[in-house]
Formats: structure tokens, sequence, C-alpha cells
């Protein structure tokens, strides 16, 4: 289980997680060039050995892709991606494309898009 939450005054996301929800947020934004940011996951089962857990605050940053996906898909689906795609292509090309045999899977795919601040 993985949670995030975005703090948009605040151009911030912070999330935590248990077990294999890989989460990643790819760096298409302004301040940083393209890089990955990698949810750091604790080992244990919810309701069963829940580890002691922290939320990792990361600041993101308009253009930056949030990405969390189920055990059910391969990894390897990164370097795939193509910053300006809209999120649900994205979303369709990941799972179609990297689920495991014999399993299922979730994809989930959000870009953030900032603050107008002139609001």
């Amino acid at each position: 289980m993985s949670i995030a939450s975005i703090n948009a005054a605040q151009s911030t996301l912070s999330w935590a997680g248990v077990g294999n929800i890989e989460g990643m947020i790819l760096r298409y934004g302004s301040f940083r060039q393209e890089s990955v940011d990698r949810l750091l996951l604790r080992p244990g089962i919810i309701g069963y050995r829940l580890p002691y857990l922290q939320a990792m605050d990361l600041r993101i940053a308009p253009g930056d892709l949030i990405i969390l996906a189920t055990d059910g898909i391969r990894p390897d689906f990164e370097k795939q991606i193509m910053p300006d795609e809209h999120p649900k292509l994205i979303a369709k090309k990941i799972s179609s494309g990297y689920l495991k045999p014999n399993d299922d899977g979730l994809v989930l795919v959000g870009r953030y898009l900032g603050t107008d601040e002139r609001l």
C-alpha cells in the first residue's frame, strides 16, 4: 500500500509506502533536468507487520509526472515514456506493454500542472 498527497500551495508531494507498489516522479519540470525520484518502500504487511513509516516530502514542478504501479507491472517502463505524452496514453502504454503474465496490474499516472497564482 502506498499513499501520496500533493500540497499545491507549496508545490510538494508527500508519500509513504509499505510492500511493493512502485512510485516514481519523472522530473520534467522547470527546476530539475530529467531525473527520477522513487518512493522508498518499507517491508511489511498492512494489518499484520506494519513497520515504522515516515512520509518523504519532495518538491515538484509543473510538468513532473507522478506514477504509481502495482507489482503486476514490470518496473522497466520508465525509459519508454515520452515527456509530452498525455498521462492517459502513458498509463495505457504501461498497462498494456509491461503487465506481468499471470498477474493483475494497475497504473496511475498524473502530471503536476502547478497553480495559477493569478487566481
